[in-house]
């Protein structure tokens, strides 16, 4: 699935951004975990950050075609591969302490023209501003950013296509007479 593999791609790059940050500076707290959301797992312990999917769209950019000839339960069939432009929404949510300077960290590794090269076949397109989102947690002011992101990709879907294998054609034609003739064909 298209947004499963966007997800890791997301998620694997945004974790370069975090490890590397903490080479730059050692002494910084790096983030613990980024996680999916709606895990039914226990939150980790210390800062984290969590990546949700919002929606999918055509772009209406790419509208392709390929028909290909596969062995498929012993008879051969003909495959549809249909080739789209889709863009994909996330929303990346940060707890910590201070959670706008891991969103603003994360959001400089997106805006940056290395994220084209570690989440290719994925391309950032655009990626919106972190705003604060604290929440009280058990009595506890808790802090919380969140920014979204909107990744696009070339989707394949697959189809199996019924041909015509035989069939006839009539063909009627008027002069001084009507003149019917068919023609019967075969798929070779």
């Amino acid at each position: 699935m298209i947004e499963d593999e966007a997800y890791r791609s997301l998620r694997t790059y945004l974790k370069r951004v975090d490890d590397n940050a903490s080479l730059i500076t050692p002494t910084r707290e790096k983030l613990v975990d980024i996680i999916r959301d709606n895990q039914n797992a226990p939150r980790p312990k210390g800062p984290y950050a969590m990546i949700q999917f919002l929606t999918d769209r055509d772009t209406g950019e790419i509208d392709g075609e390929c028909y290909e000839n596969r062995q498929i339960g012993g008879e051969d069939r003909v495959v549809l591969s249909k080739h789209r432009g889709v863009e994909l929404l996330f929303r990346v949510h940060v707890y910590a302490p201070r959670p706008v300077d891991y969103a603003g960290l994360l959001l400089a590794g997106l805006r940056s023209g290395e994220a084209a090269v570690w989440m290719a076949p994925f391309l950032v397109r655009e990626v919106g501003e972190a705003t604060r989102a604290p929440e009280m947690v058990q009595q506890t002011p808790e802090g919380r950013a969140q920014f979204d992101v909107t990744v696009g990709t070339i989707a394949t879907d697959q189809l199996l296509v019924d041909v015509i294998e035989t069939g006839e054609v009539t063909f009627e034609g008027q002069g001084g007479a009507t003149v019917t003739r068919s023609l019967t064909f075969t798929k070779p």
